[in-house]
């Protein structure tokens, strides 16, 4: 994937119950901090607008970093989400919460571009 932009709408990322509550009273994995070494990743304009937030925080955090994260393709997003809260209450949080697009500069590799 050279070339890409993965726009991802921060307010759409499902969250841990409790887990912003953590972040705003400065409770960290011990591993965090060595995570937000993947901020290379991210638009520079991203990390300004949105750093302070708990959830872009939670982005980084390896104790909430584990669900499972897809692309497919825009025409095919409603369908399969449909089918995977067919599956139970457990799929619930399933969402759709962002996009990849082309990008627009010269840089190779992906982006992470958050917006709102």
């Amino acid at each position: 994937l050279r070339g890409v932009v993965a726009r991802v709408a921060l307010s759409s990322v499902p969250l841990l119950e409790g887990a912003q509550s953590c972040v705003q009273a400065g409770i960290f994995s011990s591993l965090q901090p060595s995570n937000l070494r993947l901020t290379r990743a991210v638009h520079p304009d991203s990390i300004q607008e949105h750093s302070a937030s708990p959830a872009f925080s939670l982005l980084f955090d390896p104790q909430t970093s584990g669900g499972l994260l897809f692309s497919v393709p825009s025409d095919h997003a409603d369908a399969l989400l449909s089918d995977i809260h067919g599956l139970g209450a457990d799929y619930a949080a399933a969402s759709v919460i962002g996009e990849v697009v082309e990008r627009q500069d010269e840089t190779d590799g992906v982006c992470l571009h958050l917006v709102q």
